[in-house]
């Protein structure tokens, strides 16, 4: 078959799996000529390494701040009521809280639109769980921790399978059963310097407060309001209380300006430090209270 002007190859039966608008070009054809007449790919400056999972279109439409409420979100059904709790009067406009039905899947929709909205990443659910099973990776030296970590979020169970060899940490969180908790949000906010902060009606564990800051290089901030502190294995789909919101205006634009913030808001803003997450993970204690694993295995990435 014919690829490039009088250049010929023949293939036998070779199991490429290759997609409708794909090619297989061998080295030796690719000359500068071959890239005369292409549209230069503008590449997104947190991802090194891409595939077809995290590759964008070309083509894809512009996109708002604004969220559009009223498009079906597969499987995913949007609730979306006025915020309520201690966190209402720290916002000078009136606020609402958006939140989705509470399973395992719905739990990565609020950190998929955010990132939509900070950098025009139309990511999925199956590529975000590519970019975590590459954070979760860098911690390998951390794996105790992160365990400890992953166990005080409610994920005991799959974490003791992980442990006794079960199944690896790549097949939990490409299992059905694999839900968004903090560690997560913070590995996503840092991979993509994120301006999220969570907010809690308790203290947060990794704050030692009721604010978690991740980035403060910005004038502009999204806000979460995070389900208290969780103990021993939590079912997601029953469980309320691990419900994450959403803090979006009165025009469900999820992005907050810092000035126009109520005072209070600000001072609180001002007077923390964003959480260096690495310190956070090599620095970490389980409580007390918390039953200690007894045998801790490696974080073994498959």
């Amino acid at each position: 078959m014919s690829i490039i002007p009088n250049k010929y190859l023949s293939l036998n039966n070779v199991q490429y799996n290759l997609g409708d608008n794909e090619t297989l070009l061998f080295e030796s054809f690719i000359t500068k000529e071959y890239f005369d007449n292409l549209t230069a790919y503008n590449t997104n400056k947190y991802n090194k390494y891409n595939n077809r999972e995290l590759a964008d279109s070309l083509n894809s439409a512009k996109y708002s701040n604004i969220i559009d409420i009223t498009q079906k979100q597969q499987e995913c059904n949007i609730e979306i009521n006025k915020m309520g709790g201690k966190w209402k009067d720290y916002f000078i406009y009136d606020t609402k809280e958006l939140y989705y039905n509470n399973t395992p899947e719905c739990s990565f929709k609020i950190i998929i639109m955010i990132l939509k909205v900070h950098d025009g990443n139309n990511f999925t659910i199956n590529n975000i769980k590519l970019l975590l099973i590459d954070e979760y990776k860098k911690l390998e030296k951390y794996n105790k921790l992160v365990f400890d970590i992953l166990t005080s979020e409610g994920k005991t169970n799959f974490i003791k399978q992980i442990l006794s060899g079960e199944i690896t940490i790549v097949d939990y969180i490409t299992s059905d059963n694999y839900y968004i908790t903090n560690l997560d949000l913070l590995l996503l906010s840092n991979r993509f310097k994120i301006p999220l902060i969570l907010l809690s009606s308790t203290k947060l564990k990794e704050s030692e407060t009721n604010i978690l800051i991740t980035n403060k290089d910005s004038d502009k901030f999204y806000f979460i309001k995070a389900p208290a502190d969780v103990k021993g294995t939590i079912d997601p789909i029953s469980n309320k209380n691990l419900q994450y919101k959403l803090v979006v205006d009165s025009e469900n634009n999820p992005i907050f300006i810092k000035n126009k913030l109520n005072g209070n808001l600000i001072e609180q803003i001002d007077r923390h430090d964003p959480i260096i997450l690495e310190k956070y993970i090599s620095s970490y204690n389980v409580e007390k209270k918390q039953k200690k694993i007894k045998k801790l295995g490696k974080l073994v990435l498959n």
